[in-house]
């Protein structure tokens, strides 16, 4: 009995775990699929966003931005590679709705940005499904017509006569808060005509004429500025409008105004193409002749002074022959004036700057930018190079920066330079010049840069051990001596019956009085000039850089060598 009951309960058993087992089986199948179509509701496949512009750089105009977003420079769309982007989108703040391109920039230009303030732009890459990248935030504030508003223009001097009035700044309007490139103005004389004109540059002079006494005129003066904020200047040349009002008192005499040239106007005949020079004055009434007159002293009484009667006219032509003979000594800062040559002397006169540069002529002018013809002129005869036994040769260098040609002369090395320079009537060598050389010394030593006179036991031009510039003898008195390692300038003027000045970057250093009897002696060139030669004994020599050397034959003066670098003689 005990074991059938114990085989029907293993039987029961067995028959309960396999009904169990083939519920579990039902069950398990039916709940994963119920389980997976749940799921398919709620996943999602992975996003992958668009690439973000790799900078953001910005710059202010007026009232306009620029914003570059690519470190390759201003490329065009289709140079920018950025992944999945196709669009670029701008947010602001000021937008009403975001701003959007159908293109991937490297740079926009925003413009419309009239409200005063800082502006936070959000630029973003987006992709086709409207995705968008992690934002690039720049803050500008752009120049606007408030700021505009907020400068003053610097008062005029004005001059009045009968019926005119002269309106000049007497200093450049350019400072810290823009540059001033040049100005128009307009007015409306007393017949009612429009009267207009305009001048580049930033120190405006003009002339209003035929107006009335006692009438108020407005001139309506327009600035062509490059305006600064934060001391940077923004993208964009703007006009600045100002009025000036002018009232003609009643008292006013009569005056010669002179309308051109303009105040501290320069001719350099150097560079000047024009065969005559035009100048102009205001006419005044019960004149009948006019004077006009050009000087090198502001006084016209003394000094070289050009005088002309023009007659009854408010204009005559210089010729460039009559405007050398003004400057026939040499470059000078000059005054001019027209005065009355014939009645109504009771007139009030001006006097203007006018700055005249004589014509130098180059006698000889070796930049030694020919590897092929290292001595080869630019101007002149070519350079001998001469290097004496266990010396280097002279070879090619790098100059003073990247464009520029220098040569390495060594110790034991020298050039000899055929000037081509004749002496004067009556004399046997050349009594007036000027060498120029842009130089380079490593170090300092007692150094003949040149030996004029072969015969005198020592060279001439010197540098000594403390960098000092000198003549063989006139020492420690130099206003400034050169450095070390640094390109200088180095100009020697030579007139034998003044002086010999000596000039260390534009600037006159040393003055060595002359007279007649230093004349065609060890200083007066002869027909070779040896650069960097001592005497035979060879015992006062280094090595130095070169980059350029001029020779002219005549002296220059200070105002000449002042203005070598701006007229790029090398």
């Amino acid at each position: 009995m005990k074991n059938l009951i114990l085989y029907s309960m293993k039987r029961h058993t067995k028959e309960y775990l396999s009904a169990m087992l083939s519920i579990l089986v039902i069950l398990t199948h039916s709940s994963c699929t119920d389980m997976f179509d749940s799921l398919k509701e709620f996943a999602t496949e992975e996003t992958i966003y668009p690439a973000s512009f790799d900078t953001v750089a910005g710059k202010i105009g007026f009232e306009r931005v620029e914003i570059d977003f690519s470190r390759n420079g201003r490329i065009p769309s289709s140079q920018m590679k950025l992944a999945k982007a196709k669009k670029t989108v701008i947010e602001c703040a000021y937008f009403d709705e975001p701003l959007v391109i159908d293109s991937v920039c490297s740079w926009v230009n925003i413009t419309g940005l009239s409200e005063p303030g800082e502006y936070t732009f959000k630029i973003y890459t987006e992709d086709e499904d409207g995705n968008r990248s992690v934002p690039k935030e720049i803050s500008l504030v752009p120049y606007t017509s408030e700021d505009l508003e907020q400068m003053e223009l610097l008062s005029p001097k004005i001059t009045t006569s009968s019926a005119a009035a002269l309106i000049e700044w007497e200093r450049k309007l350019s400072g810290v808060s823009f540059d001033c490139l040049g100005y128009s103005y307009a007015y409306s004389d007393k017949d009612g005509a429009v009267q207009t004109g305009d001048e580049s540059g930033d120190v405006p002079s003009f002339i209003i004429e035929n107006i009335t006494k006692g009438s108020a005129t407005d001139v309506r003066l327009t600035l062509r500025i490059v305006p600064k904020k934060n001391d940077v200047f923004i993208l964009d040349t703007i006009d600045w409008v100002s009025h000036v009002p002018i009232t003609i008192p009643e008292s006013a005499g009569e005056v010669i105004f002179l309308k051109a040239p303009a105040s501290a106007y320069t001719i350099d005949l150097n560079t000047s193409e024009t065969s005559s020079y035009s100048f102009s004055w205001t006419e005044v009434e019960g004149i009948e002749s006019y004077t006009l007159k050009v000087s090198t002293n502001s006084n016209f009484a003394s000094g070289n002074t050009f005088e002309l009667n023009v007659g009854n006219v408010s204009s005559v032509d210089l010729s460039a022959a009559q405007v050398a003979g003004i400057v026939k000594e040499g470059s000078a800062n000059c005054y001019w004036t027209v005065v009355p040559s014939s009645g109504n002397a009771a007139v009030t006169t001006q006097t203007r700057g006018l700055n005249i540069y004589r014509s130098l002529i180059l006698s000889g002018m070796w930049l030694f930018e020919d590897v092929s013809d290292l001595f080869g002129a630019t101007i002149g005869q070519p350079l001998i190079g001469v290097s004496l036994d266990g010396g280097n040769p002279i070879r090619p260098v790098a100059g003073q920066h990247a464009n520029d040609k220098a040569i390495f002369v060594p110790q034991l090395s020298y050039l000899t330079c055929r000037h081509g320079i004749q002496p004067g009537i009556g004399e046997n060598y050349v009594n007036e010049y000027t060498v120029a050389m842009n130089i380079n010394l490593s170090d300092f030593r007692w150094f003949s840069i040149a030996d004029i006179n072969e015969s005198n036991n020592n060279g001439e031009l010197f540098i000594s051990p403390n960098g000092e510039l000198s003549l063989n003898g006139w020492w420690n008195s130099a206003s400034a001596n050169m450095t070390r390692g640094t390109w200088h300038h180095v100009v020697y003027s030579v007139n034998l019956e003044k002086a010999i000045k000596i000039y260390l970057d534009g600037k006159l250093i040393k003055a060595i009085s002359a007279d007649a009897s230093w004349k065609d002696g060890d200083y007066a060139l002869r027909s070779e000039l040896q650069l960097f030669k001592d005497d035979n004994g060879w015992n006062d020599v280094n090595d130095a850089h070169v980059s350029g050397i001029t020779v002219w034959g005549s002296a220059l003066n200070d105002l000449e060598v002042a203005q070598l670098g701006e007229r790029n003689m090398r």
